[in-house]
Formats: C-alpha cells, structure tokens, sequence
C-alpha cells in the first residue's frame, strides 16, 4: 500500500514496483485505465535525478508525485494529459504515477510505501 504518513490516507492498495531501465523507460505506455484503478506505479532510480516524463503512447491523464531519499513529497504534477511532456523542477530519487484523484498530498508529506 502507498499510504500518507501526515493524513493517513491509503492512495493505493496494490503497488507496481518498476526499477530496470526497460520498466522505467516504458512506464506506463499501453497500458488501459482499467488495469491502473487502485494501484500506484512506483519508480526506483539508481540516484536522485531530473528526468523528463513522456506521455507518448499512454492513453490517460495521470498525476506524478516525486519524491527525495527519504520518500518526503517534493513536487506534484497533477493531470499531465496523454501525448504531453513534463520536465520535472527538481532532481528525484522516486517517482509515482497514479490515476488522478482528490488526494491530500502536499509538499512535504512523507509516504510510506509497503
């Protein structure tokens, strides 16, 4: 689960860890919104960087939330469109792509990931 230490609140019950440069790189291109509901795709890089996120080829807006070492929210991009480009403001060590929705997620929060 993906759950926010400050609020409590689960936002995701199933995680999908990617950490190969193929999972990373691909993320989630072709995948369908159905096979996304509940779950939280988790980016693990090897060190903290400043990646530019591709929409090419996924179907549905998402939010990204990024995150330092210590998994403390440090920029959140909410409902980046299909076929569009983000480039992040600052370096990251996590990155977490969800299905948009109304969370209580703030700079700052820690998330717990179990």
């Amino acid at each position: 689960m993906l759950i926010n230490k400050r609020t409590k609140e689960i936002l995701a019950k199933k995680l999908v860890h990617l950490k190969s440069f193929y999972r990373i790189g691909t993320g989630l291109m072709f995948r369908s919104r159905k096979s996304c509901e509940n779950k939280a795709f988790i980016f693990h890089l090897n060190s903290k960087r400043k990646y530019s996120i591709t929409m090419s080829f996924v179907f549905f807006a998402i939010d990204i939330i990024m995150l330092d070492k210590n998994r403390k929210v440090i920029e959140i991009k909410k409902d980046l469109k299909p076929f569009t480009h983000y480039n992040p403001k600052q370096k990251f060590k996590y990155m977490i792509e969800l299905l948009p929705a109304n969370r209580n997620v703030k700079i700052g929060d820690v998330l717990e990931i179990n």
